[in-house]
């Protein structure tokens, strides 16, 4: 579809089979003419705090247009485990905020607080999970509306089966028991007040 893409995990994922998955589909996009979309991998780590992270270092191989802010995030199956929950919001809400990815702080800076200037749009959030504990979703969709200041939309069922059945699609999965359980959920950090769950 010709975007550029930064896909993240943990250390020993993005060593392990990440940038391997990444440069096998290079390679078939090409192929099939998709044209010079850019695909890297970067280790992205929910639990350190966000104005630590650095997203560009010297050799990594990372265009500027591969670093925050971003025009769109999308994670899936992330929302399983109570403990991740609030570390994964964190991320998300950084990486809506400008204030804490469009530089790359020193390590003694105070970010400022989160907020939304005028003329900044936060990327739209594309959350897909399969609903195997439907009161870890409610809670994790309840904390980032209340605590993180997210307006949560579900994308319509009807919707979701017309673009997994697709057969013009990556996907034309006929079958629903395929994917069964499977919700897909629209974020859009609001940016209108502090964020509550941040100073914890």
């Amino acid at each position: 579809m010709g975007y550029d893409v930064l896909a993240t995990d943990l250390d020993f994922i993005v060593d392990g089979v990440l940038r391997q998955n990444i440069e096998a589909n290079e390679r078939t996009l090409a192929v099939n003419g998709v044209g010079e979309a850019k695909l890297r991998a970067k280790v992205l780590d929910w639990f350190e705090a966000p104005e630590d992270r650095r997203w560009h270092e010297e050799g990594d191989g990372l265009e500027d247009f591969l670093w925050p802010p971003f025009d769109m995030v999308v994670t899936a199956d992330t929302v399983y485990d109570p403990a991740l929950c609030q570390p994964l919001l964190r991320t998300l809400q950084a990486l809506s905020t400008p204030s804490l990815t469009a530089s790359t702080p020193s390590p003694s800076a105070s970010p400022p607080p989160p907020t939304r200037s005028a003329s900044y749009t936060p990327p739209t959030i594309y959350l897909a999970l399969e609903a195997r504990d439907p009161a870890l979703v409610a809670a994790f969709l309840e904390s980032a509306s209340a605590d993180w200041d997210f307006k949560c939309s579900r994308i319509d069922h009807t919707k979701l089966k017309k673009l997994v059945e697709c057969k013009e699609g990556m996907l034309g999965w006929e079958d629903e028991e395929v994917w069964e359980g499977i919700q897909l959920w629209k974020l859009k950090w609001r940016g209108s007040r502090a964020v509550k769950s941040a100073r914890r």
